[in-house]
């Protein structure tokens, strides 16, 4: 019983020690960051958007209007801290795409998700610093 013991704390150990590196490097991402802070003052938002988002892929914007109406609303400081997330193009960074592939949340989804919160928060839906910044390049490589 003892050699299982020994055995699983250090498996338990080389875990962390596996993890610590993606840990702190997810942390030096700001955009990372951010979404972790934003799950803390969003709270309960945050979970009713991932999970309605899931079903309104390609969805018109009427549903999701709708979609973002129903239940629990953000709070203005929720809000505030999604548009700053929005302005820094963070809902394109290459940090918050693999955050969410690790929980099993497409590409597609997250932009959905970002359709939710633009419509909840009374966010312009052409306010998109991903696609500003997408067309500028394209512009200056042609």
């Amino acid at each position: 019983m003892r050699r299982v013991t020994t055995t699983c704390l250090f498996c338990f150990i080389v875990a962390l020690l596996c993890q610590s590196p993606s840990i702190s490097a997810a942390t030096t991402n700001p955009c990372v960051s951010a979404t972790l802070s934003m799950v803390g003052v969003c709270g309960n938002f945050v979970t009713k958007v991932r999970n309605s988002a899931s079903n309104l892929v390609g969805a018109p914007d009427a549903a999701i209007a709708a979609a973002a109406a129903q239940g629990e609303q953000p709070s203005t400081q929720c809000c505030g801290v999604y548009h700053d997330f929005l302005s820094s193009g963070c809902n394109c960074d290459k940090g918050v795409l693999a955050l969410a592939a690790a929980q099993s949340t497409p590409e597609e989804a997250v932009a959905t998700q970002t359709r939710v919160w633009k419509a909840a928060c009374s966010i312009e839906p052409s306010f998109d610093h991903c696609a500003v910044a997408t067309a500028a390049s394209t512009a200056t490589l042609g």
